[in-house]
Formats: C-alpha cells, sequence, structure tokens
C-alpha cells in the first residue's frame, strides 16, 4: 500500500461527512505541469520526480542481479547517498506525521524493511500503478532510451572499438613444443 492509496483512501472517507473536489482533481492539480509545451518540459511533476531519480541515482549506481531478479545498489557508486528530507526530528512526535500512532508507525516500518537496500518487481508495479502507461511512456522516451543512448555511445563503444583493435593485432605464434 503506498501514500496514494491511503491518500484516496482517507479521501474517500472524509468525502463522507465533507464537500471535497474529487481526488483526481485534486491530485492532477497538485501534480501540475511543470511548464513547457513538449518535451522534458511538459512533465508533471512526479514525472519530473521520477525521471530525476532514475538518471541521478538509479542508472548510475545500480546493477542487476539475476539470480534475486533486483537491482542492488552498487558498493562503489558514483555518488554519496542523495539528501533526503526527513520528518520533523522530535522523537516524541514524529510519528504523528507518519501514520498515527506510534505503534502503527512501527509496525508499518516492520513490514517496510523488507522493500529496502533494493529495487525489484514491487517498486516497478507502484511505479506503473502511480503513473500510468502514458507517465512510463513519456519517461522511456525522453529520459531512459536517450540516456542509454549516450552511454552507448560515449561508454560502451569505445571498450568495443578499442577490443576490436586488439583482436586485429597478430599473434606471435610460440614454437616451443611441450613435452609430458
Amino acid at each position: 500500500m503506498n501514500i496514494f492509496i491511503i491518500s484516496s483512501s482517507a479521501h474517500r472517507l472524509m468525502s463522507k461527512h465533507l464537500p471535497l473536489d474529487p481526488f483526481e482533481n485534486i491530485l492532477s492539480e497538485v501534480n501540475g505541469m511543470t511548464g513547457g509545451s513538449g518535451g522534458l518540459e511538459s512533465a508533471t511533476r512526479i514525472e519530473y520526480h521520477v525521471i530525476h531519480k532514475l538518471l541521478a541515482d538509479f542508472l548510475p549506481n545500480y546493477n542487476y542481479n539475476s539470480s534475486t531478479e533486483r537491482f542492488i545498489r552498487s558498493k562503489e557508486t558514483t555518488e554519496d547517498d542523495p539528501d533526503r528530507d526527513g520528518t520533523p526530528t522530535d522523537q516524541n512526535t514524529e510519528y504523528i506525521y507518519k501514520y498515527g500512532t506510534k505503534q502503527m508507525d512501527e509496525d508499518y516500518g516492520e513490514i517496510m524493511k523488507l522493500y529496502r537496500g533494493f529495487i525489484g518487481k514491487e517498486h516497478f508495479n507502484s511505479m506503473v500503478r502511480l503513473l500510468g502507461y502514458s507517465g512510463i511512456s513519456f519517461i522511456l522516451s525522453y529520459a531512459v532510451i536517450p540516456c542509454a543512448n549516450t552511454h552507448i555511445k560515449h561508454m560502451v563503444l569505445p571498450y568495443y572499438l578499442s577490443l576490436k583493435v586488439i583482436e586485429k593485432v597478430p599473434q606471435k605464434k610460440s614454437k616451443t613444443k611441450f613435452r609430458i
């Protein structure tokens, strides 16, 4: 269960007693366009945030582990852990800002420990639910594919060409015979 499902449920329950705008209208207003028409300028705030995290943290710092079928953070990363805003530091009231009671905060924290330290199917499923297929298509076409093309041209291709040159260098054949 993610924050949007919780917010949607809270909105549904409150709207029974209060005159509220539909949740989709509120979300679209908050998620609003970041500017421009076309290209990355037309990304919503959520899409822009996902693109930023993919390019700045995920793509350079995570490797795919085929045995667990998850992306694991590399031991040697290109940057330090990104700065993230935390909740207020007052230990007596910190849980109020998350899930209402201290016990619920602790219980939810225990459940969420299962999903830390990697990026897997669960995370991508949440991204698809949040962004929808048009958002995923937008992110792939304006961020991931151009970044991958640039990476291939400037990082992989030079290595490939240097290996190709090494392959063409004639090897000296040894005339020594081994005796057994």
